[in-house]
């Protein structure tokens, strides 16, 4: 396993979040995977038939936080599922202020009991790649054991990790910093998704296409 799928990989049904997050990490060390390793990991993502990109909005970022709205596409860009979904608590505003999807959206919409088998239908024997993976995993995960389901099936990748080390650029604690999806698209010309789930996915997409067919590297701004 190269060193860049070694951070952004996050395997299959891993068992909890904090040795998930464990993985989530990139640095500016020399010995780590840098621009090459990201631009030949995007090459085999895109080159592989079986990759889908996944994105999930959500009520809040703390354990008890729900998913609703959640949409997956394929390699093309095409959207293989998508719906809203109705969460068990009203959605704070202040994640309405972000992804602007309120609860008369979501009143009378799909539960997440309802587009599980759906969701897993989509992510089955694929590649799952995602931007910030671990928060979406998260998020799947604990939706899931909420209800009393098994998280679905797939190995899952991170996008924002690649890009990162795509990047190249210094954060804290010696390691690359992360970028927003939004900044991340719109360095290879591509339109931010808007906090959407199936725009997001689509952007994600973009993301790794651009790297994919990056024709310059990065200069590494910070090796030790």
């Amino acid at each position: 396993m190269s060193d860049l799928k070694r951070f952004v990989k996050v395997g299959q049904r891993p068992g909890n979040v904090r040795s998930v997050n464990a993985l989530f990490r990139t640095g500016t060390d020399s010995s780590l995977a840098g621009p090459a390793e990201a631009m030949a990991w995007a090459q085999e993502v895109v080159a592989n038939q079986a990759t889908v990109y996944l994105d999930t909005e959500t009520t809040g970022l703390t354990a008890n936080a729900e998913i609703c709205d959640v949409a997956v596409v394929d390699g093309g860009g095409l959207v293989l599922f998508e719906s809203l979904v109705a969460p068990t608590v009203p959605i704070p505003a202040e994640a309405s202020a972000i992804h602007q999807i309120f609860d008369h959206h979501v009143t009378g919409k799909p539960t997440w009991t309802d587009v599980l088998p759906e969701v897993c239908k989509s992510l089955q024997d694929r590649l799952v790649i995602v931007y910030n993976a671990a928060f979406d995993w998260k998020m799947v995960a604990q939706n899931c054991h909420r209800i009393g389901g098994e998280p679905p099936a797939g190995e899952w990748q991170c996008a924002m990790l690649a890009y990162s080390a795509f990047r190249a650029s210094p954060g804290h604690r010696k390691e690359y910093r992360w970028h927003k999806l939004d900044d991340a698209v719109a360095s290879f010309g591509g339109a931010p998704g808007g906090h959407r789930a199936a725009a997001d996915a689509q952007a994600c997409l973009a993301v790794v296409r651009g790297m994919a067919a990056a024709t310059w590297v990065p200069t590494r701004l910070w090796v030790e």
